[in-house]
């Protein structure tokens, strides 16, 4: 709460970043994914956070930085099918239903799906497990941006 205020952070994600998370191939993941850890470690310092975003986000390690080091009263974790860097999601299903289930009076689960990356059957197929298996209260739809193939039409490499 601030000031009486209701604070609702809805954008919350646990991240699978480590090395064993990196997909393989023509697309440089790792770079990709030091230049998204390089962000957060330069806010660190402004936070107080020791966090090593470059592995898998913890539950614990998310609830004490939502939870206990800000005012946030609810958040939503929210999935993101993003497979051209890394092997199951950039934050996958199944971490942030795990933060929704281990507090579900302040943690609401936001599925994802990328239609375009698997096909439309697979993303229905993704949101029913997401939506009946594991609670999804909403759903972000990505529209799958095939990085190397725009790496490619770019830089013609």
């Amino acid at each position: 709460m601030i000031d009486d205020l209701f604070v609702f952070d809805s954008v919350v994600h646990l991240h699978a970043m480590s090395d064993d998370d990196l997909a393989p191939g023509p697309v440089n993941a790792r770079h990709a994914r030091d230049l998204v850890v390089g962000v957060g470690d330069a806010l660190r310092p402004l936070h107080g956070v020791t966090t090593d975003w470059a592995g898998r986000t913890g539950v614990e390690e998310m609830y004490d930085l939502v939870f206990v080091r800000s005012p946030v009263d609810m958040a939503m974790a929210q999935t993101v099918p993003v497979f051209d860097w890394f092997v199951d999601f950039w934050a996958p299903v199944r971490r942030n239903y795990d933060f929704a289930a281990a507090y579900p009076d302040r943690v609401l689960f936001c599925g994802g799906v990328d239609p375009m990356h698997r096909g439309v059957d697979f993303a229905l197929d993704s949101m029913r497990e997401q939506a009946e298996d594991l609670g999804a209260r909403s759903f972000k739809f990505y529209l799958g941006i095939d990085i190397a193939a725009k790496r490619r039409e770019l830089y013609g490499d």
